[in-house]
This record gives structure tokens, C-alpha cells and sequence, in this order.
């Protein structure tokens, strides 16, 4: 069992996890509605040929772009891929390779098992502590995780957000925090998130 602690860091992949990556960089995953921005993605194969969005399934791609400009033909786009891994990830896979072209798409970010967007951010903290850290559940403050939910959902408070940097628990708490005017403590132990509002 893994327990909460605010100095771990976000349990992201790295391109190293494949065989023949382009470069070592870290693989984000997409949380929310990018439906009109761009999703830069990165290569994951020497060939140029696949290309990484998210490190977990989307809800949808609905464009991809080569250089900036939409591209409606010559690759096929998975909301659900299996890379070499076993992993289920989003990606672009070309006919042809794009060796120096910059790739990026739009669209919507992780699901819950129900095929629900996530972009509610207490969405998005359970399933980073539980799917991403793999924490025991005995760790969280569950219910107030729910209690959040629901004021979050009482203000249709929404976010998009790329998890992509090497941070701690901490940070990405902060982050979260200053962007949905909201504020974090600890209680009893374990992690508790309030809309300042509230």
C-alpha cells in the first residue's frame, strides 16, 4: 500500500520507457477541455511516426494540426492506444513520418470509467492520488474529496490542465489551488481542499 505524502513526486512517465524514443522527455496527461487549444504532442518512436498526447485515454480528438495548420487526412487518431508497453495511451500515428514538424492536437482529456470528462477539480485530485500515485484509499480524506466534488459542481467550476512537469504533490496542490481560488490544508492527517467562498 502507498500513503499520501505532500514531497512525492507526480508519478509521470518518462519517453525512456520506450525502445527507440527521439528524445527523453516527460509524457503529460491531459485533464478537461482543449477543444480550442492546442495539445502539443511529442514523439515516442525514431521514425517520426507516433506521436504521444496523453498518457492516459481522452474523451475525444477532434483536430490535429502539423505546424499549426489542420490536417484532416494522412494519420489515424486514438483516443485509446495501446503503445509497445502494454500501457493505454492517446496518440497520433502517421502514414508518414514527421520527423521535424511540430504536432499538436485538440480535444478533450481523461475519462472516468463511466466515459465522463474529467475537469471537475476534485475529479482531478482523486484521480491523480488514486489512478496516478496509486495512494490507499485509507490515506485520503475520501469524503471531503466528495464534499469538494459537489461545490465545485454547485459552481460549475471547471478546469483544462496539463500535468507535465516534475512537481511534487505539493506543488500540484498549490497550482490547482491559485488557479480555481481555492485553498488546501492539512487536517487529521490527510488533505483537505476549500473554495475560498465557501
Amino acid at each position: 500500500m502507498r500513503r499520501f505524502t505532500l514531497f512525492d513526486t507526480l508519478n509521470l512517465r518518462k519517453t525512456s520507457v520506450y525502445r527507440n524514443p527521439r528524445n527523453i522527455s516527460t509524457l503529460k496527461i491531459v485533464f478537461g477541455d482543449f477543444s480550442f487549444s492546442k495539445i502539443p504532442c511529442i514523439p515516442i518512436d525514431k521514425a517520426g511516426l507516433i506521436y504521444h498526447i496523453s498518457d492516459k485515454p481522452m474523451q475525444q480528438i477532434s483536430k490535429v494540426f502539423i505546424d499549426g495548420e489542420p490536417k484532416t487526412h494522412g494519420y489515424r487518431a486514438y483516443t485509446a492506444y495501446q503503445d509497445e508497453t502494454g500501457k493505454s495511451i492517446a496518440a497520433i500515428v502517421f502514414d508518414n513520418p514527421q520527423f521535424d514538424s511540430r504536432v499538436s492536437v485538440s480535444g478533450k482529456g481523461s475519462i472516468k470509467e463511466t466515459g465522463e470528462l474529467i475537469e471537475n477539480p476534485a475529479d482531478i485530485i482523486l484521480d491523480v492520488f488514486l489512478n496516478i500515485q496509486g495512494y490507499d484509499e485509507a490515506s485520503l480524506d475520501l469524503q471531503d474529496i466528495y464534499n469538494f466534488y459537489s461545490d465545485c459542481l454547485t459552481e460549475d467550476l471547471k478546469i483544462a490542465c496539463l500535468l507535465q512537469e516534475e512537481q511534487t504533490i505539493r506543488e500540484f496542490l498549490d497550482a490547482l489551488a491559485m488557479n480555481i481560488h481555492a485553498q488546501w490544508l492539512i487536517s487529521n492527517g490527510k488533505s483537505v481542499m476549500r473554495l475560498r467562498w465557501k
